[in-house]
C-alpha cells in the first residue's frame, strides 16, 4: 500500500489535472489542497444499502479495513 504522502501527493496531481481541464473553480482546488496539507481531509461516501460502499473504500485503500459481508453489518 503506497504511504499517506504518496496518497496526497496523487491527489494532489489528480487536483492539478482537473483544474486544466477546468471543470472546477479554482477556489474549490486552494480549499481541497488546503485541506489535503493540513491532513483534514473528509470523505462522505453515500449509497443504497448493500450495494458496496465499504468494498469500494476498501479497494481505493488497497485493503480490506472495513468490514464486508453478505448480511447487513451496520
Amino acid at each position: 500500500m503506497a504511504s499517506q504522502l504518496d496518497s496526497r501527493i496523487e491527489l494532489m496531481r489528480c487536483l492539478d489535472e482537473v483544474e486544466a481541464l477546468g471543470c472546477i473553480e479554482i477556489e474549490v482546488c486552494v480549499r481541497l489542497r488546503r485541506k489535503l496539507a493540513d491532513e483534514a481531509f473528509h470523505l462522505v461516501v453515500v449509497g443504497e444499502f448493500k450495494r458496496g460502499k465499504r468494498s469500494i473504500i476498501n479497494a481505493l485503500l488497497g485493503e480490506a479495513l472495513l468490514p464486508t459481508g453478505v448480511v447487513p453489518l451496520t
